[in-house]
């Protein structure tokens, strides 16, 4: 895929990268459940081994706090592609075009979230909602009342307000010329001091406005600056403007320099979106992919996790809150049998080895069945490889 198309290709790089952000929220979330974090123990686990203090204090420096970069690189990456589908005139600033393009973002985040919420309602203890909540969740309003009943769809609020302003944004920026990427870029400026520097609702309101609009810009940039893509780009965009830009917020952020790491991370993000965008040379043979390698294996796996990442990062956050207690308890059981200790590092390494592997495969599983049977019913071109419901059709291996 490039910028020049919506073809969705069976390994999408940009899909991928959309799949590792959904992994990293899930990760971050159980390295840092309740007592058993080994955040507070990194330092003393590095500056143990071979006595390296240095090692004590770079994983300090790069452990994964929180997960808001992740979720950052989706604001991001939604707002290159609220602006993609308008540049590639799939819809246009007409009424009719609007109406169709709300319908189809409504259905492609509703239904899960909707299917989401009522099984959070019906099947877990710690959800139980009040009218205020449940209205701020159903109408896509929770970040006024910071009230949730799943604790990870305070970001949907934030994308559902955004896509309803893409047209709006495409009207003022619509144009690939440097004084629309002048004024893009200064009210990418503006939007973030706005953010960082006022309070109430209007904060709510506008909190990732600027990110969106970061996003929104690589469009305009992609059309002025075309280029040429060079051997590896795609992996050196992973590699550089993924992990480097996630690895470089969490030493910013960890350091206690979160108003720094929040627009830099926003840059790399820009710079990986913009990499794996820029088209292949007109006289580059077309990639076989229908080829069985590990390279092919591996990048079909991680656009897997791209199509499943709403899923996952919908699901995880429940799983990992009701099952939780039993990976403890199964811990406290080692201890009790001298085993182990009951906490410190080992306790909370343990929990880590017990409870990704659980986590992750549980929420795949959940996430499969729910995109087949939810995302796709609602959307069934959303990922149109062939027309099938069949998720062994858009594996295809």
């Amino acid at each position: 895929m490039s910028y020049k198309s919506n073809e969705i290709k069976y390994i999408d790089n940009l899909l991928a990268v959309r799949g590792l952000s959904s992994l990293g929220v899930l990760l971050v979330h159980c390295l840092n459940y309740s007592t058993y974090s080994i955040k507070d123990y990194a330092g003393l686990l590095g500056a143990g081994i071979r006595g390296e203090a240095w090692l004590g204090k770079a994983m300090s420096a790069l452990w994964p706090a929180t997960a808001w970069n992740f979720v950052l690189f989706f604001f991001v990456h939604s707002g290159y592609l609220m602006g993609k589908v308008f540049f590639l005139k799939r819809y246009s600033t007409e009424k009719t075009d609007v109406a169709r393009y709300y319908k189809g973002r409504f259905f492609r985040i509703a239904p899960l979230l909707y299917f989401n919420l009522l099984a959070c309602v019906c099947l877990y203890t710690y959800s139980a909602p009040y009218p205020v909540q449940l209205f701020a969740d159903v109408l896509f309003l929770n970040n006024f009342t910071v009230t949730l009943i799943n604790p990870v769809s305070w970001s949907l609020s934030y994308e559902m307000q955004y896509y309803m302003a893409a047209p709006f944004v495409y009207k003022f920026f619509g144009k690939a010329d440097l004084l629309r990427l002048a004024s893009c870029l200064l009210t990418i400026v503006f939007f973030w001091f706005c953010a960082h520097f006022s309070g109430g609702a209007i904060s709510q309101l506008i909190k990732f406005v600027w990110a969106f609009l970061a996003g929104f810009s690589v469009n305009i940039i992609l059309r002025l600056f075309p280029a040429k893509r060079f051997m590896f780009c795609d992996l050196f965009a992973i590699l550089f403007g993924f992990i480097g830009g996630n690895m470089a917020f969490y030493v910013l952020s960890n350091s206690g320099h979160d108003i720094a790491a929040y627009p830099i991370l926003a840059l790399f993000a820009m710079a990986t979106i913009y990499l794996i965008e820029l088209p292949d040379r007109e006289d580059k043979p077309a990639e076989d992919q229908s080829k069985i390698t590990p390279a092919v294996v591996f990048g079909r796996s991680l656009t897997w996790l791209g199509f499943l990442s709403y899923g996952i990062y919908l699901w995880h956050y429940p799983i990992l809150y009701t099952q939780g207690g039993k990976i403890e308890k199964a811990i406290a059981y080692m201890a009790g049998k001298g085993l182990m200790a009951s906490s410190g590092p080992a306790a909370g390494l343990a929990f880590a080895l017990l409870s990704i592997p659980f986590v992750l495969g549980l929420t795949i599983l959940l996430s499969y069945v729910t995109f087949n049977f939810i995302e796709l019913r609602y959307r069934p071109n959303l990922y149109n490889f062939e027309r099938s419901r069949l998720f062994s059709k858009y594996i295809k291996l």
